[in-house]
This record gives C-alpha cells, structure tokens and sequence, in this order.
C-alpha cells in the first residue's frame, strides 16, 4: 500500500540530508519533487510550488558550515532565513496545505550539563544558530497565514562520510588516514560533548515524525552525550588513540531531551 503522503517535496537534495532524505523515501515508496532553483528567488519558489503535487516539504537548503556561515553571514542569512520566509510566503499565496519540515539546529540552544529541552533557553552560540533561529522566527510568525502544518526540527549533531571536509567526521578521518599512531593526536574540544547520530538515523526519524503528522518544535537526536573524543574512539575504531585535548577549558555540552520526539511518534528508540 502507497503511503498517506505520496510525493515528498526536498529543498537543498544536493546535500547531505536532502540526499539521504531522497533515497530513503524513494525506497519507502514515496514520490519526489526535487527543487533545483535557488531559494532566494521568489519566481524560482513561485514556478516550483505551483507546479508541484507534493504532500509535504522536507526544507534542507542552508549553508550549513559554520566557518563559512562566519565569513559571509549577510549571504548565509539570505539562504537560511529569508530563503525559508520566501518559501513559506510562496506556500501560503498557493494556499498549500500540506507538511511542512524545517531542518533547524542545536546551534540554536545555549550549553547545558543535562539533555536540552525544547523549552530551554535559546542562546545562538554562532551566527548560524542566529539564522536558523531567524528562519524558526519566520515560521512562527507566518504560521496563521499557513494552511499546513508545520514541524521545526532541531538536529543535533551528526555525520556521514559524504560531509564537505570542513565537517568533524570527514576531517577526523583525513587526519587518521595521515596519523602516525606513534604520535599524540591533538584535537580541540576534545571533552566537549555532543549527541551524535549517523545522518541516515536523522532521516529515519524526521520520516517518522513526517508520517505522525507531528507538529511543533521537536529535538532530533539520540538522546544520549558523548565526547568528542570518544566519538572519534568509537565510530573510527581506535580505541589505543592517544588524544590530547587541545582545549581543556572548553567543556559545552550539547544533548538532546527527546521525549517529545518520542511521544509525537509513539515509540521508543534504541539508539
């Protein structure tokens, strides 16, 4: 049997979720519409919407490193946040009702010793925390002009071997493949701890939510810390790596409460 929701729209398929969220659909028996203009176009936006059939929207297009977003943030406010007000706006004039998902970040919460909350203090803690929070705004505010539903998901951290260099995990690997294992292996923010998820496990549960028709801002993670340095230890089996921390007064911690997760889709998770 064919899913409720047939045709999925994507905005940004070329990257690493937008790809993953492709492929996992298609192979689930969904139709994609593939948006392949530029977000910041209002006819490109227009010309899209009006043609497509699509069920819900899955919004991925950002700029997404935070080192770029630093050096160019008048562009990167552009795409990330005026880029999602103008799809919401195209949306709301075509009178589109359907699912609608914003892949925002935990850039947007301020550092906490135990799982973050939805409700937790917001604290952009880089200037792409700043424009996903302003696109969560832009949604918000939009909201009652909006004939759909809307979902903002806050992905905490995650990596895929396909990630530009410029992510932890294709960077960490770079570094490995070129270390000698006689050598201390220096890495900054080694004690800072993170909630980390394989990007195909983040797919996984944004569909989830999708087809709960879940509502609302809602934490995306594993609901479990680790540091940095034992991610690396772990995902890249090296446990005998002698790490040295290049940053010990640095110690944030970023974690996902996800019981809100689990109770708009009904289950538990053994992540």
């Amino acid at each position: 049997m064919r899913p409720t929701k047939s045709t999925i729209g994507i905005t940004g398929g070329r990257g690493t979720l937008g790809k993953i969220a492709a492929t996992q659909l298609t192979r689930n028996g969904y139709d994609i519409d593939l948006f392949t203009g530029d977000i910041r176009n209002t006819s490109d936006l227009d010309q899209w919407i009006k043609g497509s059939a699509m069920d819900a929207l899955l919004h991925f297009a950002a700029i997404v490193p935070t080192q770029e977003v630093a050096d160019q943030p008048d562009l990167a406010f552009a795409v990330n946040a005026e880029g999602t007000k103008k799809l919401l706006q195209t949306l709301c004039q075509h009178k589109k009702n359907i699912w609608f998902f914003y892949a925002s970040s935990s850039h947007v919460y301020a550092s906490k010793s135990i799982p973050i909350k939805e409700t937790d203090a917001i604290e952009p803690m880089n200037m792409y925390g700043k424009t996903k929070l302003a696109g969560e705004q832009f949604l918000i505010n939009g909201a009652q002009d909006f004939w759909g539903t809307i979902c903002i998901g806050r992905i905490f951290s995650f990596y895929h071997d396909t990630q530009a260099q410029s992510f932890l995990y294709p960077a960490i690997k770079k570094r490995l493949d070129q270390h000698n294992p006689q050598d201390r292996f220096e890495l900054y923010g080694a004690k800072n701890a993170r909630d980390f998820l394989n990007a195909e496990e983040v797919i996984e549960r944004i569909i989830k939510l999708m087809e709960n028709s879940a509502e609302g801002v809602v934490n995306i993670g594993s609901g479990k810390a680790r540091t940095i340095e034992s991610f690396v230890k772990e995902v890249f089996n090296y446990p005998d790596l002698n790490i040295k921390n290049m940053s010990p007064e640095d110690e944030s911690v970023l974690v996902a409460d996800i019981s809100k997760y689990k109770q708009l889709t009904h289950e538990g998770i053994d992540a």
